[in-house]
């Protein structure tokens, strides 16, 4: 018992003593710092790696012990044995043997410049249906998920309410209708009667002035000039008369004609509630959502369904300003769905244009004619055809946009690029050297970049071990 006490008293000693160095240590890196020295010499070190050209983190080796050499101007050395070293002409650890890399002989051809972007789909014609009467809900004709036709009823409301007020409707048009008839007879009953009294009237005026002629020329009586008076004032009051009774039922015609049109309205009026007391889909579509069920009580404007379209999509992306100026209304499109990748076999897709992802067939609707001020970035509007309906609103999509042809192109991979403060580096093979060249990249291009400047066709480029590579490096090619 004792001598484990004793192992375990050790073990915390040594524990302390551990940790008590380690604070130590790093109190003496914050206190004292490290060390700075000129030094003019060749130092051997067991370790170099490079922090920037010509200075390395290093870890020096006693003297005489075989190494890799550097020709160090300044050296600062920090506890745990190593040290940060500045080289004097900005040379570097030279490894014993030739780097192994693969290399991708580059040359210039036309290449069809793709703008990718991801967005979520959303349906071209999503819309809420609505109750158009109050009612209440007698019939439920869709399920969840089911495609409708334009057209199909979707809810059928009580209709009792909406059938009795078209009869009483039609039964007042019916009744108006009677009366307009009978107007219209008697107005052309009166009619004639008018024309009638209209040739009495004339004739009796004709005869009273010939009387009147024969009375003034003493050939005829007093007596029979008044007779002839008398006729024509009795024809002319019947003529008044049948004038009046005639303007008044023409008068009672257009009533009645007013009427009926008040009446007519009315009939389509109970036929359009009659009409709305069945929910009908506005377009074909998948329907997304029910709102009511059957005994529910509805006014106008109650939410019935929701119906998204079934055959076509509209997928949303924002480009940046660049992409965006390559991107033409109509360009060709390839969508695709990850959560919905298995469906492509099934939905019998093909690429949207020669070199394109297979994807689902899209068009570009529209781009944005400004940038969205807090990302900088433009909305472009791509349609999506989906003939077969497998698709759901909502799906997440990766869109590859047709940008156009570039000729004489130079596609750099990104494991060949290097970035640092500097810029972004890539190295090529000269003869059995790897050379160090600075480059300007332009769009991604799936999994490299379109080179803008730093390179002349035709190139041989490292693609793969380019972390160990200087300029100047020997290099031995991999075979694949």
């Amino acid at each position: 018992m004792l001598r484990r006490v004793r192992g375990r008293q050790k073990k915390a000693l040594a524990t302390a003593g551990l940790l008590g160095g380690s604070l130590a240590v790093a109190l003496g890196v914050l206190v004292l710092g490290a060390e700075e020295e000129e030094a003019w010499q060749r130092l051997e070190v067991s370790y170099a790696r490079e922090l920037s050209r010509g200075r390395f983190l290093v870890r020096p080796l006693p003297p005489r012990t075989p190494g890799k050499t550097l020709s160090v101007a300044k050296i600062t050395r920090y506890p745990f044995g190593f040290a940060v070293v500045e080289t004097a002409s900005g040379e570097r650890a030279l490894p014993k043997k030739p780097v192994a890399v693969r290399t991708l002989r580059l040359s210039a051809k036309a290449v069809r410049r793709k703008v990718v972007a991801f967005g979520a789909a959303e349906a071209e014609r999503d819309a809420t249906v609505v109750a158009e009467a109050a009612g209440t809900v007698r019939e439920m004709l869709f399920a969840l998920g089911e495609e409708v036709a334009a057209g199909d009823p979707l809810v059928r409301l009580d209709p009792r309410d909406a059938e009795l007020a078209l009869a009483a409707a039609e039964a007042r048009l019916e009744q108006a209708q009677g009366a307009q008839q009978r107007a219209r007879t008697e107005t052309k009953n009166l009619l004639a009667q008018l024309l009638i009294a209209r040739e009495a009237l004339d004739a009796r005026a004709r005869e009273r002035e010939r009387w009147q002629v024969l009375a003034a020329r003493e050939t005829a009586s007093r007596d029979r000039a008044d007779q002839a008076e008398n006729a024509w004032r009795a024809a002319a009051a019947e003529h008044a008369r049948v004038k009046g009774a005639y303007e008044a039922a023409l008068a009672g015609a257009r009533e009645s004609e007013a009427r009926v049109s008040l009446a007519v309205a009315q009939r389509d009026q109970a036929r359009l509630a009659l009409a709305r007391a069945t929910v009908r889909a506005p377009f074909a579509a998948r329907v997304a959502e029910r709102y009511v069920s059957v005994g529910d009580r509805v006014a106008p404007g109650t939410p019935v369904a929701r119906l998204v379209s079934s055959d076509r999509l509209r997928v949303r992306v924002h480009v940046w300003a660049g992409d965006a100026a390559r991107v033409a209304r109509g360009a060709a499109a390839s969508v695709s769905f990850p959560a919905a990748r298995d469906l492509l076999p099934a939905a019998g897709t093909l690429p949207a244009y020669p070199g394109a992802a297979a994807g689902f067939l899209g068009r570009v609707e529209g781009v944005a004619a400004a940038a969205d001020p807090r990302s900088r970035k433009v909305a472009v509007d791509v349609s999506v055809e989906d003939p077969r309906g497998v698709l759901r609103a909502g799906l997440f999509a990766r869109v590859e946009i047709d940008g156009g042809v570039v000729p004489g192109a130079l596609l750099i991979p990104d494991s060949a690029v290097i970035s640092s403060e500097e810029g972004r580096f890539v190295y090529v093979v000269e003869g059995d050297c790897a050379r160090r060249r600075q480059v300007l990249l332009g769009a991604r291009q799936g999994e490299a970049r379109l080179l803008r400047e730093g390179l002349s066709a035709p190139v041989e480029l490292v693609v793969s071990g380019v972390a160990l590579l200087y300029d100047g490096a020997p290099v031995r090619r991999l075979e694949d």
